[in-house]
């Protein structure tokens, strides 16, 4: 949390939980941080941030980190403002830089596009494929139009194999 979203969570209280393995997804870890009084903060009105890991339990790999922000106001994507996205490459450069330097891949990245625009564009999101030489790949999603990171999604070569 600290090297994605520079969250300090080491005084937040921590939730675990193993999904079982069933109606066709594998098992996997959760781990959620959140700060205590929680519910009593939102009930206040005060911003609250979340965080949500969700890791491999047999290989151990994060294939999810996910920072929640229910008080975030979505600010959907126009058709201008999506062409000015679709040509603006600091969004590319961003998910590159948030790969590399933030989750320190060291795999060759072979491409990068953007994804799903048709669906994210309503939900206020961007969202970046980074293909790498093993055929895996990482998603960023990013909150439009701050360029905020809201989650980081890897999915190894080998899924679904």
């Amino acid at each position: 949390m600290r090297k994605l979203y520079d969250a300090d969570v080491s005084k937040m209280q921590m939730a675990t939980n193993l999904r079982k393995a069933e109606y066709g997804f594998s098992s996997q870890w959760w781990v959620y941080f959140s700060p205590y009084k929680e519910r009593t903060m939102r009930g206040q009105g005060q911003e609250v941030w979340t965080y949500n890991v969700w890791i491999d339990p047999e290989t151990g790999v994060v294939v999810d980190t996910t920072a929640v922000n229910l008080a975030a106001i979505r600010t959907p994507i126009d058709e201008a403002a999506a062409k000015s996205v679709q040509k603006d490459p600091s969004w590319i450069k961003e998910a590159i830089r948030i790969v590399k330097d933030k989750q320190g891949e060291q795999r060759k990245i072979v491409k990068t596009y953007l994804t799903d625009t048709e669906v994210n564009n309503k939900r206020g999101m961007v969202a970046v494929d980074v293909l790498l030489e093993d055929g895996s790949k990482y998603n960023a999603e990013f909150r439009y139009p701050s360029m905020m990171l809201r989650c980081l999604i890897y999915e190894p070569a080998d899924k679904g194999k």
